[in-house]
């Protein structure tokens, strides 16, 4: 397991207060993905996506476009499926939310990575990938701007380290948080990097996903970029993610500080 890369953070700070000097917003688009059936939520949440779930009154949904909208993102792609004139009923164009809103709507389940490539001409450029169901606690804009010091990335993923990585599987870096190897979950407990489930890709990407079949983020497309030697690095951060999959998880998120901060 390598060390936390060197990243130039004093460099990549100072490019952040100039752009909140000059109250400049990104241009990089944030896609979410909200298609999800939330078949473990069979009995607790029955009459809306997974991502409309309230917590602490106020649904999901909102709870991760706030974080998206304090790092500057102000144009999201809804990658909706499931339930999703529910979704649109309630951002509509964003405009409430101070954001401009696409959608994408996918026919049948495809998958994680299925349902980016399903919303591929909305995504011409590298972009934000998010979970509609688990919030990252990482600073998104230095993560989009640690991605943009290397044009030739193919991907960046937000890496929390874990006490015990078992549960989930571990991501290996190099020295310069490079990936190296996804490795399977196991058994015994074990210290390690977790994949916390917030991506930057590079539109080209997409290519490598086939159309109209299920198809995995974690599972399919990071393995097949790493075999075809495509660079992808690690963006380690000091935080924690949630995700509200099971009843349990929604119940821990309800008295989490992430769920009960002051509107920005």
């Amino acid at each position: 397991m390598g060390p936390i890369c060197p990243i130039p953070w004093a460099d990549i700070e100072n490019r952040r207060k100039q752009t909140r000097r000059m109250g400049v917003k990104t241009t990089m688009k944030a896609a979410i993905l909200a298609g999800g059936l939330a078949s473990r939520l069979k009995g607790v949440v029955d009459d809306r996506p997974k991502c409309l779930v309230e917590i602490n009154g106020q649904p999901f949904l909102w709870h991760l476009l706030r974080r998206v909208r304090k790092a500057g993102f102000t144009h999201v792609v809804m990658l909706t499926g499931h339930r999703s004139n529910a979704v649109r009923d309630y951002l509509d164009n964003g405009s409430a939310f101070g954001l401009e809103v696409e959608y994408s709507v996918e026919p049948a389940p495809l998958g994680t990575a299925g349902a980016v490539k399903h919303a591929q001409p909305l995504l011409p450029d590298p972009f934000l990938l998010l979970n509609g169901d688990t919030l990252v606690d990482v600073d998104l804009g230095l993560m989009r701007d640690a991605h943009a010091t290397s044009p030739a990335r193919s991907a960046t993923i937000a890496l929390c380290r874990m006490d015990d990585a078992s549960t989930y599987g571990s991501v290996v870096v190099d020295t310069a948080n490079r990936v190296l190897r996804f490795d399977e979950k196991c058994p015994e407990p074990a210290p390690g990097l977790v994949n916390a489930g917030a991506y930057i890709l590079a539109p080209e990407v997409l290519n490598l996903i086939p159309a109209g079949v299920p198809y995995s983020m974690e599972r399919d497309l990071l393995p097949s970029l790493l075999t075809r030697q495509m660079p992808v690095y690690g963006f380690q951060f000091q935080g924690e993610f949630i995700d509200i999959g099971t009843a349990e998880r929604l119940t821990i998120a309800a008295q989490h500080p992430l769920f009960n901060a002051p509107p920005i």
